[in-house]
């Protein structure tokens, strides 16, 4: 969704001689803040659940941090390889195409 809405810009940025490789950077890196982000405000509700679910958990860790970090790992990586295909095709879009076909 993120890279069909913005294939007008990305046209016009490969047209004015921006690099495929460089507009990957670019969706991907955007990407990769919105995933940040996402990671920061999971982790602070992960800490404040904690909190709340001491008292219901008996004989578990309620915040297990190694259990965290592979989540958030396993997350960063889909995240950024679902990233990966649209990002490729929008670099290899033809920008008279995508901008004649508006």
């Amino acid at each position: 969704m993120f890279v069909s809405e913005r294939t007008r810009e990305i046209a016009v940025r490969l047209a004015i001689g921006a690099s495929p490789a460089g507009m990957i950077r670019l969706i991907a890196g955007a990407a990769g803040r919105l995933l940040a982000s996402g990671i920061v405000l999971g982790i602070v509700l992960t800490a404040t659940a904690d909190r709340m679910l001491r008292g219901v958990l008996f004989g578990v860790a309620s915040f297990d941090v190694g259990a965290l970090a592979a989540s958030v790992a396993v997350i960063a990586v889909v995240a950024m390889a679902a990233v990966t295909a649209p990002a490729i095709r929008a670099a290899r879009i033809a920008p008279t195409d995508a901008l004649r076909g508006d």
